[in-house]
């Protein structure tokens, strides 16, 4: 006997509508303080393929502490059959068919979402013929999934969080029950998917010092990494611990120093780095106060690569026809800057030669409503980038 299933590539052309929704996470900052998102979005054109990987830059954490993240999609899937009675002798045939739709990533998540199961048959075919059709019979085009919309929260954790890429795990494929019939025939399943993916991490301002601390800056000098913080009007009881962290999140101490007599007072500490580190690094202040209640500095971070930072300001911001960026790292290679909607549609780009340059103007090409826009730069030479929010007036 013979049992075959086999997936495989189709051409064809359809025009399906694949929309974004806009979703709000359950997620909520301290304090009272409004969350703010990060929205980036991938549209996959055709999909044959059962599994797919889909590659999204993580959440950068000098900007905020991650919260939580909602991974969302639209997917139309059209699908077709063909079905082949392997028997000398006729017999009928009924199928229960159903589509998966499921993402898995890190830490634990997996959104999943199902069709409807749908039943194909009977359909009666004739004995196995090698020159002729009635033992055959093709189903379809059908579409199972149909602009689908799926979306999944999950709080923030270590591997959404850095300078590089997170990782998911697309599996769009069919699963099938033979209802009726014999077990000797070939199915044949052709199926081909336009996707629409968004995921937005949602993050909470970094809490500052209640010490009156005014300044808190991470340099990179050769083989150190410089910390330096102001205060004023402090407690003399006050405990400053340093702490590192490797991925933004799992911090670690590495320094601690007593506040001197009080009042106004500045601190340094010379963090030694391992030779031939290379990545980023991440600093924060953790206070202590005379009566043990704790606070934190916001995050500095440090990167190590020869190529540097492409972290980056803006002004004026809100803007109105052009900007100014400005880079705390001079930049060389290929720079592309692009303007983004909550919505994550890019509506330009535009894209620079720069030699250790540390300055970048950029004129609208086209007129922006008011609103809340991104604006994403990336260097294509050291593969950084950075997405900061920009308001247009």
């Amino acid at each position: 006997m013979k049992q075959l299933y086999l997936l495989v590539c189709v051409i064809g052309t359809f025009i399906i509508a694949c929309i974004p929704k806009q979703t709000s996470a359950q997620c909520s900052c301290a304090g009272g303080d409004p969350v703010d998102s990060v929205v980036h979005q991938q549209y996959f054109d055709s999909i044959t393929a059962a599994n797919t990987s889909i590659v999204f830059p993580q959440f950068n954490p000098s900007i905020g502490t991650l919260n939580c993240f909602t991974l969302s999609s639209n997917v139309t899937t059209v699908m077709t059959l063909d079905i082949l009675n392997e028997e000398s002798f006729a017999s009928t045939y009924l199928f229960e068919i159903f589509r998966r739709s499921r993402f898995s990533g890190p830490s634990g998540f997996v959104s999943n979402t199902l069709s409807p199961n749908v039943d194909y048959g009977p359909y009666d075919l004739g004995p196995k013929d090698p020159v002729g059709t009635a033992d055959e019979v093709h189903i379809g085009p059908d579409t199972l999934f149909n602009n689908k919309y799926a979306e999944k929260t999950q709080t923030g954790s270590a591997p959404y969080v850095g300078a590089g890429n997170v990782t998911f795990d697309y599996l769009n494929t069919a699963t099938s029950t033979l209802i009726q019939g014999s077990s000797n025939y070939t199915l044949v399943v052709r199926a081909y998917s336009r996707l629409n993916v968004r995921l937005v991490y949602y993050w909470c301002p970094n809490s500052i010092l209640r010490s009156n601390l005014k300044q808190f800056s991470a340099t990179r000098k050769s083989n150190q990494v410089l910390l330096q913080w102001l205060t004023e009007n402090e407690e003399s009881k006050n405990n400053y611990m340093v702490e590192l962290s490797k991925n933004g999140t799992d911090f670690t101490a590495v320094n601690s120093m007593n506040a001197a007599a009080g009042g106004t007072a500045k601190y340094q500490y010379n963090y030694d780095l391992v030779p031939g580190a290379s990545g980023r690094l991440f600093f924060r202040i953790k206070q202590t106060d005379r009566a043990g209640k704790t606070s934190y500095s916001p995050v500095r971070s440090v990167i190590l690569d020869v190529n540097g930072s492409v972290k980056y300001g803006i002004y004026p911001n809100p803007a109105s026809g052009k900007i100014n960026l400005y880079f705390e790292s001079p930049q060389s290679g290929k720079i592309s800057v692009d303007i983004i909607t909550n919505a994550g549609q890019v509506m330009e780009t535009y894209q620079a030669i720069m030699n250790k340059g540390e300055n970048l103007q950029m004129n609208f090409r086209q007129h922006y409503q008011k609103g809340v826009y991104w604006i994403r730069v990336k260097n294509h030479s050291s593969g950084e980038q950075q997405v900061t929010r920009l308001g247009i007036q």
